[in-house]
């Protein structure tokens, strides 16, 4: 499935990538791999997390001659100009408990990608209708409220996958 994840993207050789969430680099490694030595990633962690996710994420950039990491609120990050696509994964519920703007953050991504840049979403999907009621808690977020939120900021719905569902 990550192959997948990443082709919705349509993920070149020479990408310039922002990838907000990376806690582990799971999808990093992938995307560095992908995008070839003459590609950057972006990556990204919130401050909230640096306990979790600094020392690892400055390791792999460390390794990685394609790759930067920084420890930034998303919502006023430094993002790169003209990026060909942003993944935010599994990190989307985490926006308001952690004190980050998701209006502001959809606002921002959408103006650092170039015209067709694509910004792929993924996140824990709670009932239709809970809206963030259980972001904070049961870590999901009603799919709906994402659609609506990324859609304001000037994004158009291209997809939306089932890759990943479980009932």
């Amino acid at each position: 499935l990550p192959a997948e994840i990443l082709t919705l993207a349509d993920l070149n050789q020479g990408d310039t990538i922002i990838e907000l969430s990376v806690l582990g680099q799971y999808y990093s490694t992938m995307i560095a791999e992908a995008i070839g030595p003459n590609g950057n990633l972006h990556m990204y962690d919130l401050v909230a997390f640096e306990g979790f996710g600094a020392e690892a994420g400055n390791a792999f950039a460390a390794t990685h001659s394609n790759t930067e990491y920084r420890l930034q609120d998303y919502d006023n990050a430094d993002y790169p100009d003209g990026a060909d696509a942003a993944y935010l994964i599994n990190g989307y519920h985490d926006l308001p408990a952690r004190d980050n703007d998701p209006a502001a953050m959809n606002n921002a991504l959408y103006a650092a990608l170039r015209p067709g840049g694509k910004y792929i979403v993924i996140d824990h999907k709670s009932v239709d209708g809970a809206g963030w009621s259980v972001a904070d808690t049961a870590h999901r977020i009603d799919a709906n409220t994402i659609i609506e939120e990324v859609t304001a900021a000037g994004f158009e719905l291209i997809s939306d996958s089932s890759l990943l569902a479980h009932p």
